[in-house]
């Protein structure tokens, strides 16, 4: 697996995504330069999500309506 869903700026924080989790370096990555988890706003002193920032929320380019792009959590 090279990207953990459709849309490759999308990486959900850890314990979100059953996918996203499998790329705990890339999770690592995005704590160490300060970029926010998709769907998370920035804390102060972090860059919004890429894929955050490229949609309308709601609207036809929210990536959340691309069922291959939400969250899914892992099985317990």
């Amino acid at each position: 697996m090279q990207f953990p869903h459709c849309d490759s700026r999308i990486l959900h924080a850890p314990g979100e995504c059953r996918y996203c989790d499998e790329r705990k370096d890339w999770q690592e990555l995005r704590r160490a330069w300060g970029i926010a988890f998709s769907g998370h706003e920035p804390e102060p002193g972090q860059t919004a999500c890429p894929a955050d920032t490229a949609v309308l929320w709601g609207e036809r380019g929210d990536y959340n309506q691309w069922g291959g792009n939400v969250p899914r959590p892992g099985s317990e």
